[in-house]
């Protein structure tokens, strides 16, 4: 049985998705950049997880969300990034214009896998998102992607948080 906080996470995430990804409105050009969320959600299988990385100036947060009582590590830990990374990280995506990004299908998202959500906000206040469900493409979507997954695999966590089973897997 999955947590009550760990389902409205996932609900939360999917009704933010829905509304506010394919808004080409909300698609800006290149300005000043805030704040990178990237989200990395197992999708349907047994111990089902999601794991966020929030990068800011001040510092990354990383939450890893599981079922309570489950087998994965589930917490939240604060990382400080080396300095000067998130600043080149936020001056590249910064230079990108969101609206070359453009989803090119399918019309109809399939049922079940993962999923990764790419977000950045902007100075301005208006957003870049890409999720990636399985089977779903982008032209250009490589522009922010590729820098958001590099930075965070150069990420080093905490010993607690490299841990992903609370003790053995299952």
């Amino acid at each position: 049985m999955l947590s009550r906080s760990f389902s409205l996470f996932v609900l939360s995430f999917v009704f933010f998705y829905g509304c506010a990804s394919h808004s080409a409105w909300r698609a800006p050009g290149p300005g000043t950049v805030t704040r990178v969320t990237y989200v990395d959600d197992s999708g349907p299988v047994p111990d089902r997880y999601a794991e966020r990385y929030t990068i800011t100036v001040d510092g990354i947060r990383f939450e890893r969300v599981a079922a309570e009582g489950g087998p994965i590590n589930r917490g939240v830990w604060e990382i400080d990034p080396t300095p000067g990374s998130v600043q080149a990280l936020f001056d590249t995506l910064g230079a990108v214009d969101c609206r070359q990004i453009v989803r090119t299908g399918p019309d109809e998202l399939p049922i079940g896998g993962g999923h990764r959500w790419y977000e950045i906000e902007y100075e301005s206040g208006r957003t870049c998102h890409v999720g990636h469900w399985p089977e779903e493409y982008y032209d250009n979507a490589a522009l922010i992607t590729k820098p958001i997954r590099a930075f965070v695999r150069d990420i080093e966590l905490a010993a607690e948080a490299q841990q992903f089973w609370r003790d053995t897997p299952p």
